[in-house]
């Protein structure tokens, strides 16, 4: 029997392609971030979700200033994309995607920059927000994400809010008798 390992074949890269890999695989992540108050408040899994946030952010450097470590800013910032299907691939429950969603925009990590429609396709887009920085000081600026009310069921087929048919508008009843003459 023959029991070789197969290997990868052995790829050359030059130095183009090494960056691009590199590139891809790094994330910003701030000392500051990591001791500041707002991150020690929040929960494990908004702090997953966190993390996940920071890995899709594209950090571009600002051209025409000297090469220092503050020259960088997040070029997707206002189009970050994280629906909730795929934090269930990475691991996350839908619910509890939800949850440290309220808890990373409580605490000022991200803001929503435009709310989407899960049935209609169109994707919530993410803003990450440095109104961490302020977190319990009286300059805080204190957000919270838009619950929507949304009537369930085709065309609004149920009340919002509960699970109960909205009734179906009826002609109002005789409370009287007409006799044969027309008589009360």
């Amino acid at each position: 029997m023959d029991t070789q390992k197969k290997s990868k074949p052995f790829r050359v890269e030059t130095h183009d392609h090494e960056y691009k890999r590199l590139k891809h695989e790094r994330m910003f992540f701030r000392r500051s971030m990591f001791e500041s108050e707002a991150y020690r408040d929040c929960r494990g899994s908004a702090v997953k979700a966190l993390m996940i946030f920071l890995t899709k952010c594209q950090m571009k450097r600002m051209e025409g200033k000297p090469k220092r470590q503050d020259n960088w800013y997040i070029g997707n910032n206002g189009a970050i994309e994280f629906p909730y299907d795929e934090a269930e691939e990475r691991g996350i429950a839908g619910s509890t995607f939800g949850r440290a969603l309220d808890e990373l925009i409580r605490v000022g990590f991200i803001d929503i920059e435009q709310s989407g429609y899960g049935v209609r396709r169109i994707k919530t887009l993410y803003r990450m927000s440095d109104r961490w920085k302020l977190y319990n000081t009286d300059d805080f600026v204190k957000k919270e994400r838009q619950k929507r009310d949304q009537k369930l069921g085709q065309g609004g087929r149920f009340e919002t809010g509960s699970n109960v048919p909205k009734r179906k508008s009826q002609p109002p009843k005789r409370s009287t008798r007409v006799n044969q003459n027309g008589d009360v």
